[in-house]
Parts: C-alpha cells; structure tokens; sequence
C-alpha cells in the first residue's frame, strides 16, 4: 500500500510531501519507501503519536482572531479557523507552500492508525484548507475504509498477497475515472499499469 502511495506522490511531483504515521516500537517494513531511503528527509515528516494528528478545537487559538480585521471577507475567515484547527505538522507543511506552477501533494501513510481522529464530517474542511493552499491530499489506508473515502475525488483499490508479487497485484478504480484503462470498476494488474511498475521495479532483487 505505501509503495502504491509513494507512486502515485512521485508521479505528481518529486517535492511531496509525506507524513509516515508509526507506531512507537514497531519498525517499518524492509520495502517500506522511508526505509529504502526513497524520501527525502526535507520531505518526511514522522508521527509516532496519533494525537499528534488530531484536529484542535481552536481553544489555545481564539486570542489570534483578535488579528482579524472586522471587513475581512467571510470566506477567509472560514479557511483561517481550519488552518488554526489543524494540527502543528499539517500547518507547518502548508506554510510552505508549492512553488509556483507546480502541484504540491501531501501523501498519509499509514492513515488507517489515526482514523478515530478524524470524523467524517471534518473531512471536507480539512480537504478545503489545502486545496487552497495549493496541495492535493493523498491517503494511503491498509484497512477497509470508512464513510470518509466517498469525499475524496478519487479512490483506489489495491488487492495483493504479497510485495514480491506485486505484478499479479490488482488495482481497481471504485471512483473518479469515468474512462480509460483505469475507469471505475475496472481492475487491471498493477504490472500493467507503467509508471507504478516503474517504482515497484526499483526494489532489491530479493524483495
């Protein structure tokens, strides 16, 4: 799954940004892209706690709309009070925006750890915040997902037995492509599918 995910982040642009979700004591897979060395450290962002994730209720904030003047436009001031509900990693890599012109892309490894901070209902907002920042979101989950997906323009299936077969790995689009290759429902082999085989042709020979 976070091979896939690196893939598709890759492909968009070399500058993603990716927050790995671990679990305190529990090392990551030998084919896991941070532990291959793939992603570049100015680009990592490592959570070893879920709550360092979990959206604020703006109480330690509300001092900060003293700032906001009277005539700003409501929108803005939307957005401000989800940048200010977001956790500290999620503004720090939004203060960087993407350079001019190209795609920024923040990729969720791991996501399905931290679900129970984030309920359906915020998913849209959380979206909206860096959409305007210049950023798509990309998710990788390891678990069935839950209402949550349905509010992202696209989702993918992966369904596979093991790293080293990844070329019999089946992934299906579920929702957002209406034609091609990859429209919804269908499911092709992820060997076919060149600029992922591309990626997962880079492993060690003894992955």
């Amino acid at each position: 799954m976070n091979l896939t995910l690196f893939a598709f982040s890759e492909l968009t642009t070399p500058r993603f940004q990716w927050v790995d979700i671990q679990v305190p004591g529990e090392p990551p897979l030998a084919t896991d892209p941070v532990r291959l060395g793939w992603v570049p450290a100015e680009q990592l962002w490592t959570i070893d706690r879920p709550s360092a994730l979990r959206p604020d209720d703006l109480v330690a904030n509300l001092a900060l709309f003293s700032l906001v003047r009277s005539d700003e436009p409501s929108s803005s001031l939307v957005q401000l009070t989800e940048f200010l509900r977001l956790p500290e990693v999620s503004q720090r890599i939004l203060a960087a925006r993407p350079r001019r012109g190209e795609p920024g892309v923040v990729a969720v490894a791991n996501a399905h750890r931290v679900m129970s901070a984030f309920p359906a209902e915020r998913v849209p907002a959380i979206l909206g915040v860096h959409r305007s920042s210049g950023y798509s979101v990309y998710i990788g989950f390891a678990e069935a997902p839950g209402a949550g997906a349905e509010l992202f323009d696209l989702v993918f299936r992966l369904d596979g037995e093991t790293v080293a077969g990844w070329k019999r790995a089946r992934l299906t689009c579920t929702k957002g492509i209406r034609s091609g290759p990859l429209a919804e429902g269908r499911s092709v082999d992820l060997g076919n599918v060149a600029p992922l085989a591309e990626v997962f042709s880079r492993l060690p020979a003894s992955e």
